[in-house]
């Protein structure tokens, strides 16, 4: 018996992405909605980073689910910073949210839907 793996080189393309910086730079928030296309794994979403410098790769505070490009008109996600240590995230209404951090690295993550 032989069994034969194939695998499939991923074809993603980021296609919406917005940083906003803590009011004392020491945070930065970074959001990034990700197109992905091939054979069973098609998908688009959204993911919201927490990181602390310019060298830190960040955590993954956010995650959503889109059901198509028209939700993303006006961007993925609105990030606001309220003082030095929350983050006020609002996010398209029809998005699915799969993650949500509420506090990262000393940060209160707070999140809404946008108002239409």
């Amino acid at each position: 018996m032989a069994i034969t793996l194939a695998g499939c080189d991923s074809d993603r393309a980021v296609i919406w992405q917005a940083h906003v910086r803590s009011p004392n730079g020491h945070y930065l928030a970074s959001a990034t909605a990700t197109q992905q296309s091939g054979p069973g794994n098609a998908a688009l979403y959204s993911e919201v980073k927490l990181s602390q410098g310019d060298a830190d790769e960040g955590c993954e505070i956010l995650s959503f689910s889109h059901h198509g490009v028209y939700e993303l008109k006006g961007g993925a996600v609105t990030m606001t910073w309220v003082g030095n240590t929350t983050l006020h995230v609002e996010y398209v209404p029809s998005a699915t949210v799969d993650f949500q951090a509420i506090k990262c690295a000393g940060v209160t993550i707070e999140l809404e839907p946008r108002s239409r």
